[in-house]
C-alpha cells in the first residue's frame, strides 16, 4: 500500500511592544506570513478583545479558510461549464470566557 502524501503549512506571527501595563494596553496588531505566499498579513484581535477593527483576526481567517475550502471542493465536483461563483459564510465561536480571560 502506497503513502498518501503529507501536506504541510507554515505559519508565522511577529509582534512587538510591551504587555507591562497590562490587558487593558498592550497593542494587539502584529503581522502574520504563510510562505510561500508573497507579503505578511496584517493582523488584531478582535474589537472585542481590544483588537482594530481595520485588520483581519483570526476569527475572520478561520471562517474565510473554511469558506474558500467549501468553495474549492464545490468547484473540484463541478460538471457543467462554470464562469463565476461566489459564496458567503458566517461564524460565531461563542465566548468560553470574558476578554482577559475573566
Amino acid at each position: 500500500m502506497t503513502a498518501s502524501p503529507t501536506h504541510r503549512y507554515h505559519a508565522r506571527c511577529h509582534w512587538q511592544g510591551s504587555t507591562a501595563a497590562g490587558y487593558e494596553s498592550y497593542d494587539r496588531a502584529h503581522r502574520g506570513a504563510v510562505p510561500p505566499a508573497l507579503g505578511p498579513i496584517d493582523l488584531s484581535a478582535d474589537a472585542a478583545f481590544r483588537g482594530d477593527p481595520q485588520r483581519c483576526n483570526p476569527e475572520q481567517l478561520l471562517v474565510l479558510a473554511a469558506a474558500s475550502c467549501q468553495l474549492l471542493s464545490f468547484l473540484a465536483m463541478v460538471r457543467w461549464h462554470l464562469r463565476q461563483l461566489a459564496l458567503g459564510a458566517a461564524g460565531s465561536p461563542g465566548q468560553a470566557c470574558a476578554p482577559g480571560g475573566k
